[in-house]
């Protein structure tokens, strides 16, 4: 028989598994090693309080987008970009929750996996082309700093380039 526990706890990625009250029901070695800074109690902690140390859930908090919340209620894979602060410091991850389902078809558990942080632009961004903000997960519009700063861990600094540099003289 496949023991899969010993399998889970040597996948490569950093995974937990939640049940629909969004607690911690199964956590790997390598994401206790991630969070190793917090206490983490099975069928206890709730996601929420692991991640952001809030006792509400993100979508109540902030403006998030909550790929666990989405496959529970949708039933299909879903993933999202966030910036979470672990004992390595604040990192930015990919996402990726995956529906468990009972053979009924009930979704009654999500595998959340935190692929490595996440350093650079991939698919497709919708910029205004007037304005250039650009739309977010969220639904609304942000400005190019703010994107970058929600998508990456890289900071912004300003300066001006030769054309406008010579314009403001």
């Amino acid at each position: 028989m496949i023991d899969y526990e010993k399998i889970f706890q040597k996948f490569s990625v950093s995974a937990f598994i939640m049940n629909k009250k969004y607690e911690i029901i199964g956590i790997n070695e390598s994401m206790s090693q991630l969070f190793s800074n917090r206490n983490i109690r099975l069928n206890s902690t709730k996601c929420y309080e692991l991640l952001y140390t809030s006792e509400k859930p993100c979508w109540k908090v902030g403006n998030y987008s909550c790929p666990l919340k989405n496959s529970f209620m949708s039933g299909e894979k879903s993933r999202a970009i966030l910036r979470h602060k672990t004992a390595r410091g604040e990192i930015v991850h990919e996402v990726i929750a995956t529906p468990i389902r009972w053979k009924q078809g009930e979704v009654v558990h999500v595998i959340v996996e935190y692929h490595s942080s996440v350093q650079e632009f991939r698919g497709l961004i919708t910029m205004c082309s007037s304005c250039n903000r650009i739309w977010m997960e969220s639904g609304k519009w942000k400005s190019v700093e703010e994107y970058i700063k929600s998508h990456t861990t890289a900071e912004i600094s300003h300066g001006y380039c030769e054309d406008c540099d010579k314009m403001t003289r």
